[in-house]
């Protein structure tokens, strides 16, 4: 039903983007939603509780690449 759709676009809690997205992309644009605001320990948080190790292994190189 098109009430719970929701519009990632215009979506501004990456968390309720992650949630309720239900797929890998979905999950990519929350978290990157996340990375454009600077927070990476949500960030990670969520690719290691959501994602699978593929994700999680993406955020945590993507977070060493601008830590060093």
């Amino acid at each position: 039903h098109n009430g719970d759709r929701i519009y990632v676009g215009r979506y501004e809690d990456p968390e309720g983007v992650i949630k309720y997205g239900g797929d890998k992309q979905t999950m990519i644009t929350g978290l990157e939603m996340l990375v454009k605001k600077g927070d990476w320990k949500k960030c990670l948080e969520l690719a290691d509780k959501n994602g699978d190790d593929e994700i999680r292994n993406m955020y945590l190189m993507k977070h060493a690449k601008v830590k060093f």
